[in-house]
């Protein structure tokens, strides 16, 4: 009876901890959005204890004529019918963001991010680049989502994992962490009026998951100048003693 207890325990534990690690820090909802949306998009939800910039277009992206509904994004994410790479979308602009981090006295841990439901047309990008960086420069890969859907009604994506990212766990307060997406595709078709959007799904459809934490405090010991008046006054007095150990 008592393993019996012992494990159902664990398991809370296990399940308290991972549903933890697993919060979402900011969230996003773009039901009822018209005209692209706004840059900055703020979330509608986030921890107390963290800031974010909320997501921005890059210069590239532009929003006419019309938009989606129930939609937040932009068109001209491919300039030509030539295909692009990822460097070539960088260079031009199209891509958007998201900056976070931890507020004074914490410490940010981050574990995925999700675009929870896309959508595009068929000039519009075929693949979603992830990136990261701590600097706000200099950014890292960390693989693409395949946009195979040109479906109307949009599709899941899988979202990207961070949580094996070193420099991306227990980030302080003093360093911005920014990810971004950046639109391209490797076959030719693509145009100046392809769209690409974060639409909208049943639940949340942008979201950072991760945790916050309080910095731990330092300990300070103060010390001062000692000597024999400050414990021996009047007679002498001899206190026996053993030491042990080598010095």
């Amino acid at each position: 009876m008592r393993k019996f207890f012992l494990s159902v325990l664990m398991l809370a534990i296990l399940t308290v901890g991972e549903n933890y690690a697993q919060s979402a820090l900011a969230k996003w909802e773009v039901n009822g959005m018209t005209g692209f949306g706004p840059s900055p998009f703020a979330p509608y939800a986030s921890d107390p204890n963290i800031t974010t910039s909320g997501l921005i277009r890059g210069h590239g992206v532009t929003t006419n004529p019309t938009a989606a509904a129930n939609a937040w994004g932009g068109n001209s994410w491919i300039n030509s019918g030539a295909a692009v790479t990822r460097e070539q979308a960088v260079t031009n602009g199209d891509y958007f963001y998201v900056t976070i981090k931890a507020n004074p006295g914490y410490l940010l841990s981050l574990s995925k991010v999700q675009i929870a439901r896309y959508r595009r047309s068929g000039t519009g990008p075929e693949l979603l680049g992830f990136q990261y960086s701590i600097d706000g420069v200099n950014f890292l890969s960390s693989g693409s989502l395949n946009l195979s859907s040109t479906n109307s009604s949009g599709a899941t994506t899988a979202g990207n994992t961070v949580s094996g990212t070193s420099i991306l766990q227990n980030v302080p307060a003093t360093t911005t962490v920014t990810f971004r997406y950046v639109a391209y595709r490797n076959t030719t078709g693509g145009g100046a009026t392809g769209t690409f959007y974060v639409f909208n799904d049943a639940g949340d459809d942008f979201m950072i998951f991760g945790t916050v934490t309080p910095v731990a405090p330092s300990a300070t010991i103060a010390t001062s100048a000692l000597s024999a008046a400050n414990f021996c006054q009047g007679a002498a007095v001899t206190v026996p003693y053993t030491t042990t150990g080598t010095f």
